[in-house]
């Protein structure tokens, strides 16, 4: 097979997971510590969603459980599997967790590279080794968390929007009225002026409101105490990075000054990203659109490492930019993509220390900047 260029960064990702990996293994025999990939019991996540969907059968209120934090779609659709026992039901989530992450790939994939082609299988396949290496994937798929099931349809909807506005716009809805960071594709799809898509997703999101219309007060309050929560292992939003590499520099700031600044920060990505974009005028600016992926997860001040999954998908668009010598920012995407996958819970056991919880976060920055670099650069896809 002849190596073309767009392999290089894939293979790069891959190389740097597969090695870390082989030197945890080599590792782990002289720990003094356990070393485990991911904390907490098994569908520690998947109990509360399987919970809210017998007490949604039951007809009583899914928000009575703190834990349960999303809006009441999630609840409604996981009905049919809280008819089964848990342990059950709990694996056929983690399969289909599996599932959706393999369909997102294989979405992001197809939008840039033919799947009729070996250099399009080949993208496919190195977007997928790196998918086995990743740490947040198995958190996600240990925890049973939904984001997967939030990330298929979105990377669905990247994909059929300039072609099929309203199934791709259905898909949009799906994945907002499940987690409410999807809205965020709202930005460049009304840049891109795909109404139809956005009028398709909106309409979506009005029939699950109208499903359960009684629940989404409350679900909006929880919500709002989430985004209040906050804490330092396993957190991958800029306001935890922030605060963890201030205070382990020493710096004089209190955490709650590092948060802000994580926050500004965020703000000032997002911001640049958007007005590069509506300066450029690019309406089928294809790459513009998927890397507004990551800046998905990088508030509120806690988003568990399983969240940073909506960053792989970014692989096979960084491989299309790839082909083009010169372009801005990949460098730093592909440096951020690793440390985002990297295992961070592993490193911890060996190291004994709390500090590699902060590289997830590191890479998500880093992604970030990578992102609104190529932006801001006036590179076009």
């Amino acid at each position: 097979m002849r190596w073309k260029r767009c392999y290089t960064p894939l293979a790069l990702v891959v190389a740097a997971l597969a090695c870390e990996m082989a030197a945890i293994a080599a590792l782990a025999p002289s720990s003094r510590r356990k070393v485990v990939f991911a904390d907490d019991r098994f569908a520690l996540d998947y109990q509360v969603f399987y919970d809210a969907s017998v007490a949604l059968r039951k007809g009583d209120n899914p928000y009575q459980s703190i834990r349960y934090v999303t809006p009441p779609t999630a609840a409604l659709l996981n009905r049919p599997l809280a008819l089964l026992p848990f342990g059950t039901a709990a694996w056929v989530a983690a399969a289909g967790t599996v599932l959706c992450l393999l369909l997102a790939q294989a979405a992001a994939t197809t939008a840039f590279f033919s799947l009729r082609t070996r250099e399009g299988w080949t993208v496919l396949g190195l977007g997928v080794a790196a998918m086995a290496l990743s740490y947040p994937v198995y958190f996600l798929v240990y925890r049973g968390n939904i984001d997967a099931f939030v990330l298929a349809p979105m990377c669905v909807a990247l994909l059929l929007s300039g072609t099929r506005g309203v199934v791709g716009g259905a898909c949009l809805g799906l994945a907002a009225a499940l987690k409410v960071y999807p809205a965020l594709l709202a930005v460049p799809l009304a840049i891109q002026r795909r109404w139809r898509v956005l009028a398709s997703a909106g309409v979506v999101v009005a029939l699950f409101i109208a499903m359960t219309p009684g629940l989404w007060a409350g679900a909006v309050r929880r919500m709002l105490w989430r985004s209040s929560c906050f804490e330092m292992t396993e957190n991958g939003s800029l306001a935890c990075t922030f605060a963890f590499l201030g205070e382990a520099a020493g710096l004089p700031a209190s955490r709650s000054v590092w948060r802000v600044l994580g926050l500004i920060a965020f703000g000032l990505l997002l911001g640049l990203s958007i007005w590069a974009d509506s300066r450029r005028r690019l309406r089928h600016d294809e790459a513009a659109a998927w890397m507004y992926l990551p800046f998905m997860v990088a508030v509120p001040e806690l988003s568990f490492h399983y969240s940073l999954v909506v960053a792989l998908p970014l692989l096979p668009v960084v491989a299309h930019l790839w082909n083009r010598r010169g372009a801005k920012g990949l460098r730093l995407i592909v440096v951020g993509l690793v440390l985002a996958q990297v295992q961070a819970v592993a490193l911890a056991c060996l190291g004994g220390s709390g500090l590699p919880h902060a590289i997830p976060g590191v890479g998500l920055f880093l992604v970030l900047l990578g992102c609104t670099r190529w932006k801001l650069s006036g590179d076009s896809a």
